[in-house]
């Protein structure tokens, strides 16, 4: 009784491959002759025999799928050569069949509802057949390159033509066909995210971004820099972590780039992380030190730790740090001597000191510090003068800088500039 059920088992696995095995041949009988890429330009042509190469594919899905739902049960199906088989037909099905759906309900129905399984079943099972045998090597390396590079030239065009949604399909096609050979197209990969980008697609725009990125594309920070733009658009202009990652992994590819650097400059400082800020600023620099527009955001940097180390109280730092803003400010004056901004800034950080330590001597009790903080203070207005008097020199009509030079014209009793600086702002409206 026990040799009779074990024969009988053996029959019924012996059976079912051959089914399954069947099942593959006729797939591969109705997919006779045909080529995906020559397929879709006959669909496009409307060329004569397209109804019949579709019910020739409708038959090889029925036989592949169920091929395909017996290897998952059984795995009848060991050998290399019909494994890879099976994988080679189910990805020229899969490749072929979704190309009915605008002309065909039914078909444009399934392919919606399994979208996800014949956007990646196609090339997947091409690389799963590759990765059993070698003997449809040469029929996917062929095709593959075709699709490539059939791809990449469609995408370049309608990139040009600004169709941003067909040219990220495109370039994404390119690095899908690659992929299948184990290659790697950054180009594809680069202009996938750049569409993205165009498009506003953020997730899609850091995925292609990020992989020619890692894969050092351009050989430069270039990539990185538009990851970063894209991450701070994602999140509403304000930073985030995906952005500081973003940067840091960019950092960590080229150290010295002075465009990374002032990216992390830009997050420390909208974080309100004005020592990392300061620090980052010190690294630009020393890419790039004859830089004025540097040392003016070092200077503005010193000087926002100023206001801040006032607030607290911490009035020795923040003298410190005054002093500091003070000498980045005359740095970037001698590597520009038009740069108004920096003239401006240097003033109102005088002015700005100059205004805390009255503050200070008006809270002091005992005349003789009083007189000695109060002249202290006197010689930070004057100091700001020269500063803002250039600033206006270069902009007549900045009127900030004609109010702040009025106030400080009252606090040093000079009446005859004062007098100047007043006319000056009623000829502008003020």
């Amino acid at each position: 009784m026990k040799k009779s059920i074990i024969v009988l088992s053996m029959l019924f696995i012996l059976v079912g491959g051959k089914a399954q095995k069947t099942e593959l041949i006729n797939a591969a009988i109705e997919m006779k002759g045909i080529n995906p890429l020559r397929l879709a330009m006959s669909i496009a042509q409307k060329a004569e025999g397209v109804d019949d190469l579709k019910k020739k594919i409708i038959k090889a899905k029925e036989e592949i799928d169920i091929c395909q739902a017996k290897q998952k049960e059984s795995g009848s199906l060991t050998k290399a050569k019909d494994l890879g088989k099976m994988h080679y037909y189910t990805g020229l099905i899969y490749m072929s069949y979704p190309m009915f759906a605008e002309g065909d309900e039914a078909i444009k129905k399934d392919v919606e509802v399994n979208e996800e399984a014949y956007t990646k079943l196609g090339s997947e099972s091409f690389k799963a057949s590759l990765a059993a045998s070698d003997y449809y090597k040469e029929e996917i390396t062929g095709m593959m390159g075709q699709m490539r590079a059939m791809a990449i030239n469609g995408g370049v065009q309608l990139f040009q033509d600004k169709d941003f949604v067909n040219a990220y399909l495109a370039f994404t096609s390119s690095v899908e066909a690659y992929d299948v050979l184990g290659k790697q197209d950054t180009v594809a990969m680069y202009y996938a995210g750049l569409s993205a980008d165009n498009l506003d697609e953020y997730n899609n725009a850091l995925k292609y971004y990020g992989m020619a990125a890692a894969l050092k594309y351009g050989g430069d920070s270039r990539t990185h820099q538009l990851m970063v733009k894209v991450a701070t658009r994602k999140n509403g202009g304000n930073p985030s972590e995906e952005t500081f990652k973003i940067i840091q992994e960019g950092r960590a590819l080229y150290p010295g780039d002075l465009n990374l650097i002032l990216e992390e400059f830009n997050y420390y400082y909208k974080t309100g992380d004005a020592v990392k800020a300061q620090n980052s600023l010190q690294e630009a620099v020393k890419a790039d030190p004859e830089n004025p527009i540097l040392h003016f955001n070092i200077g503005a940097t010193f000087d926002e730790m100023s206001t801040a180390a006032h607030k607290e109280g911490k009035h020795e730092d923040a003298a410190q740090f005054v002093s500091k803003s003070a000498d980045a400010y005359k740095k970037a004056i001698e590597l520009d001597a038009s740069y108004m901004d920096a003239y401006f800034n240097l003033g109102a950080l005088y002015y700005n000191e100059a205004a805390e330590l009255n503050n200070i001597a008006n809270k002091i009790e005992d005349a003789a510090l009083y007189e000695a903080e109060k002249a202290k203070a006197d010689e930070m207005f004057k100091a700001a003068v020269p500063q803002l008097a250039k600033a206006h020199e270069l902009a007549p009509e900045d009127i900030t800088t004609l109010k702040i030079l009025k106030n400080i014209y009252i606090q040093i009793d000079d009446t005859a500039k004062f007098t100047e600086a007043n006319d000056k702002l009623k000829a502008l409206g003020q």
